[in-house]
């Protein structure tokens, strides 16, 4: 059996106290579970309506985020039944037993590689694993190991399925796709549980991605992640695309993907991007019509280029975006007019450009998906979007916000101890929040999207203002603290790319490619507008 810690005993303590509630129950000695990711201790207690009938509990602390969880009743005797008197489970407890989403009268526990769900009608238990069901392979007995979802058109976490189509909005999973065997041995299981975070990315590209697209990195594992927002279709529609669960762990974010929710956002944020050696630039955005190339005053990204649609016929939808006529990279592609058929959107006043029938429609649907995915609790500790404690890239510094635009760590590797040595960070990136992949490592994208995504849910700025207010922030005059900067020390060292732990050491960093948020800017974007005055 399982020892324990004190630390384990007291959390096993308090678990069995909350589940129990003073009702009897009596520890097992028989039955015997072992995991390297945790400990298990397992209670047997009499049924309350039928005393001669012995139910179970399993409970179990995780090594790496202290957490203790319970299964019981019949899960917990399925579960048992699968793994008793079993070394080296990794099929372990990472959410406690409650009702499922579309059947309250059963039940439902999260364990790290499928889900269990008690159907009360029949007293089945049914398992489903998280890793997608390959039509191709039907014959094969390893699709038991493969879950298909009911509706192709439903987000899918944890095995369960939650609506999320809308008349301006397609989402579609893998359902009914083949060839999605070759994908298994780069989907495992997540060793701390649920996820807790949620990682922003750019496509670097204008094509929509599709599951049968997914490229491998050099070393051989295909590069998924759990979502991609592509394109709106020719009527103006929008689509995401969702690879696999979100209880999986692929390989999306590096040392994050252990936590981490990736979300792929179509677009090419910069040119100077390169994927083959020698490096070169993939596409010319000075050409391009597919949004809005600025010229910041980030020193580590002077040019941005930033996603937009265009509306085709008048409405609600679209509004107009002011730049300075020198802020704007692509200005002659747009004054050539957008989309196949040339329209023209370009409206010049004096050293100012407007641009006309502007819709952040990808935006919006980016927000609808990070909105489902902490709105259902499929995001372990985000449980509000408004709270700006979640948003990693924002820093408050004596009392003034600011939002980083660059890499948030540095490598020691000459450290003058031993615990020191590894990737400094100075924003940690292990507790729950938003990040983007510019953030967490030598990358440069999310950042746009992020800021975005804050306005919108910490702010409230309203969608027809918050491109404005995001096109006004990089553009404007900077800031003497934003020249200044600030210095950050490092909060955590990642070593050996699977743990954090505290530097005894810190290293300093100073940020100098960050924005400062306009508290006047903001504010009177977000406030409501005015009533307009009775005519006399």
């Amino acid at each position: 059996m399982d020892s324990y810690s004190p630390a384990e005993s007291a959390a096993f303590a308090d678990k069995e106290r909350d589940f129990f509630a003073g009702h009897p129950s009596t520890p097992d000695t028989v039955i015997e579970v072992l995991s390297p990711f945790g400990k298990f201790k397992i209670d047997s207690y009499p049924n309350p309506s039928v005393p001669a009938d012995i139910h179970y509990v399993v409970f179990f602390s995780n090594n790496a985020t202290k957490e203790t969880f319970e299964v019981h009743g019949t899960l917990a005797r399925a579960y048992l039944d699968l793994v008793r008197n079993r070394s080296g489970v990794t099929d372990f407890p990472i959410a406690d037993t409650r009702h499922p989403v579309a059947e309250p009268r059963g039940d439902i526990s999260y364990f790290s590689a499928y889900s269990l769900r008690w159907v009360q009608a029949t007293n089945a238990v049914i398992k489903k694993f998280y890793k997608p069901y390959d039509p191709a392979r039907a014959s094969n007995p390893a699709k038991v190991h493969e879950f298909d979802p009911v509706d192709g058109n439903t987000l899918v976490g944890y095995s369960e399925e939650y609506p999320i189509a809308s008349d301006a909005l397609t989402f579609k999973n893998w359902k009914d796709v083949a060839d999605l065997g070759k994908y298994n041995p780069s989907i495992g299981v997540r060793t701390v549980g649920m996820p807790s975070q949620i990682l922003l990315h750019e496509t670097a590209g204008f094509g929509d991605l599709s599951i049968a697209g997914i490229r491998k990195s050099a070393e051989g594992d295909f590069l998924i992640p759990h979502f991609c927002v592509n394109n709106l279709d020719a009527k103006g529609k929008g689509s995401i695309l969702q690879f696999v669960d979100v209880a999986t762990k692929v390989f999306h974010g590096e040392h994050t993907n252990n936590r981490a929710v990736g979300i792929e956002f179509v677009n090419a944020p910069f040119e100077s991007f390169t994927r083959d050696r020698p490096p070169r630039p993939i596409f010319n955005l000075v050409t391009s019509d597919r949004g809005v190339y600025l010229q910041t005053k980030l020193p580590a990204r002077r040019d941005l280029f930033i996603p937009l649609e265009f509306a085709t016929e008048a409405g609600d939808s679209h509004h107009e975006l002011r730049i300075k006529k020198d802020k704007v990279l692509n200005l002659a592609a747009l004054k050539a007019g957008v989309g196949p058929d040339k329209k023209k959107v370009v409206e010049e006043t004096g050293d100012e450009v407007v641009l006309k029938f502007v819709k952040s429609g990808k935006f919006e649907h980016l927000a609808a998906l990070v909105s489902a995915l902490v709105g259902n609790k499929l995001v372990k500790g985000i449980d509000d979007l408004a709270k700006e404690e979640f948003w990693r890239p924002v820093m408050r510094v004596d009392g003034k916000p600011f939002y980083i635009f660059e890499n948030g760590w540095l490598p020691n590797r000459k450290a003058p101890s031993p615990f020191d040595i590894g990737s400094h960070f100075f924003v940690n990136p292990g507790t729950p929040g938003l990040l983007t992949h510019v953030l967490i490592g030598g990358h440069g994208d999310g950042a746009t999207q992020c800021l975005y995504l804050y306005l919108k849910f910490v702010r409230r700025v309203p969608v027809a203002s918050i491109l404005q207010v995001l096109v006004d922030l990089l553009t404007s005059a900077r800031t003497p603290a934003e020249t200044a900067g600030f210095t950050l020390r490092s909060t955590v060292v990642l070593v050996d790319g699977v743990g954090y732990r505290t530097p005894q050491h810190p290293m300093s960093k100073k940020f100098t490619s960050i924005v400062e948020l306009d508290e006047a800017l903001i504010e009177k974007a977000a406030a409501p507008a005015k009533p307009a005055a009775p005519s006399k």
